[in-house]
């Protein structure tokens, strides 16, 4: 019997302690649904302050633009952006196509001034050797040019001979 009792006892404390802790919890769970009834209970007042708010807000807002498009709503903006980011894309591609034009006509203008420099230096090789004629011709005029012309032959066959020695050398 005393174990029965024992038994019986510690069945009754473990009853208690779990009548214990749902009562706290309930007691929590009372506190909680306290505080919402309240938050409840203030809600309207609190609606009608945002309300009077929002009127006094919007009494208070800047008047309408001369431009519709600044005043849309959120759908009506987001459409209007849509096409306005569609033209920046085609500007984007359109920019891109005469970029790689003028990327085309720079190398084509690049390689046309390679084709040129031979001709401007055998222009100003021509102009030089025009100059020189002239001023050979000026000086045979006036008696001398043959004395220009025998140093040229001497420097000229001094070259050659110079060059053919290196060449054996070499």
């Amino acid at each position: 019997m005393k174990a029965s009792l024992k038994a019986q006892k510690l069945e009754v404390s473990d009853t208690i302690k779990q009548l214990e802790t749902k009562g706290r919890d309930l007691s929590q769970r009372y506190k909680v649904i306290e505080l919402q009834l309240e938050q409840l209970q203030n809600l309207p007042a609190e609606i009608a302050s945002l309300q009077e708010t929002l009127e006094v807000l919007e009494s208070q807002r800047a008047p309408q633009s001369a431009d519709p498009s600044l005043s849309l709503p959120l759908p009506g903006t987001l459409i209007l952006l849509a096409e306005k980011q569609a033209e920046v894309d085609d500007l984007d591609h359109q920019l891109e196509r005469l970029q790689a034009e003028h990327n085309v006509k720079r190398s084509a203008l690049a390689q046309a001034e390679a084709g040129m420099k031979p001709l401007q230096l055998q222009k100003q090789k021509a102009i030089a050797e025009a100059k020189e004629a002239r001023k050979r011709k000026e000086l045979a005029a006036n008696g001398l040019g043959d004395e220009f012309e025998e140093k040229g032959r001497w420097l000229s066959g001094v070259a050659v001979t110079m060059s053919r020695l290196l060449d054996v050398e070499g």
